[in-house]
């Protein structure tokens, strides 16, 4: 077991899931099959070397080893997630690949950001996680109001409205819901917003949307 920041009454169903079974394969399964879409967000996520990046329901972080390089030696990268065993991974993961310095694990539940998280993050991303997360409008304006100011908010996930065979598995094997419309906020709330499906010509993909928070006046 990892030493992790938080952990106070993070654990819910969904973490108990990920934590007994999903960590089980999870990293076999989705790794290389989301290395490219993960290396999109990165790249439209537009990270400067020395920001700090908040990945929101980083599970097994998956994302951290494109975070790492693109923050360059100054940046820093927090991972926020409730399941232990996906963070034992991340730490692993991190450790191997060398960039467990500039790496912030905690453990919480992403609906109770505000006590866990004090810093404001210059880019924030999640990938596969409002199509997981309980109440998921509510974690996406605790995270919006931590990002700073003229800073970018990427979400990448899934949206099915009716979902097929294949999709269907696909959302019971990871405790997903199928039309979580996770970049209506973003549409709502950000200047320069872009939206695509990645890849392009495969259905079903993911989706990517990605926009900046407007300066303040």
């Amino acid at each position: 077991m990892v030493a992790i920041e938080g952990g106070k009454n993070a654990m819910t169903f969904k973490s108990l899931f990920y934590d007994l079974v999903v960590s089980r394969y999870y990293d076999d399964e989705v790794a290389e099959a989301t290395a490219d879409s993960r290396r999109r967000c990165v790249e439209l996520l537009s990270i400067e070397s020395g920001d700090i990046v908040l990945d929101l329901g980083c599970g097994s972080c998956l994302n951290h080893p494109f975070i790492a390089e693109a923050v360059g030696a100054e940046g820093r990268i927090i991972g926020l997630d409730a399941s232990s065993a996906m963070l034992d991974l991340a730490e692993d993961r991190a450790r191997e690949q060398g960039y467990r310095d500039k790496l912030k694990l905690i453990q919480g539940d992403a609906r109770k950001m505000s006590e866990l998280i004090s810093e404001s993050p210059d880019k924030v991303m999640t990938t596969l996680f409002f199509s997981v997360v309980p109440d998921w409008q509510s974690v996406f304006s605790a995270s919006y109001r931590l990002l700073n100011a003229g800073g970018r908010y990427l979400v990448m996930d899934t949206f099915w409205e009716k979902p097929n065979l294949a999709a269907r598995f696909l959302i019971t094997r990871y405790a997903a819901k199928a039309a979580v419309p996770g970049f209506k906020p973003l549409e709502e709330s950000c200047e320069d917003y872009y939206f695509e499906n990645f890849p392009p010509d495969i259905e079903p993909g993911f989706y990517i949307a990605v926009g900046r928070k407007p300066l303040e006046n």
